[in-house]
């Protein structure tokens, strides 16, 4: 190595192949196996990932008992958490399906 503004660098091992490259998005999530998923999809309770690791280190709550200290904050009347169960009929307020289990709600 030189302090100079000249220098030469050795590579080895190089591969070429006929592949087409692609880029991968700023907002993806690296999984093991190479793949990418949305980073919008970690964290939310499904595994995306073929090894799982998009759900690793994502905290135990599931709202299924308790709230896991999240609080609401709005005033507005309609804005208002409330626990139900079961599947909402008019598709306008809930979920089709139970998004903790994957299971009709």
């Amino acid at each position: 190595m030189t302090n100079g503004a000249l220098s030469d660098i050795a590579l080895d091992d190089i591969e070429v192949t006929n592949k087409k490259c692609y880029e991968v998005p700023n907002d993806a999530f690296d999984c093991r196996d190479g793949t990418h998923v949305n980073a919008s999809k970690v964290c939310d309770f499904e595994q995306d990932c073929p090894s799982g690791e998009d759900e690793v280190d994502c905290g135990e709550c599931n709202f299924e008992i308790g709230d896991c200290g999240w609080r609401e904050t709005s005033s507005y009347y309609y804005e208002k958490w409330v626990r139900v169960q079961g599947e909402d009929e008019g598709k306008v307020n809930g979920p089709g399906y139970d998004h903790t289990f994957n299971t009709s709600a």
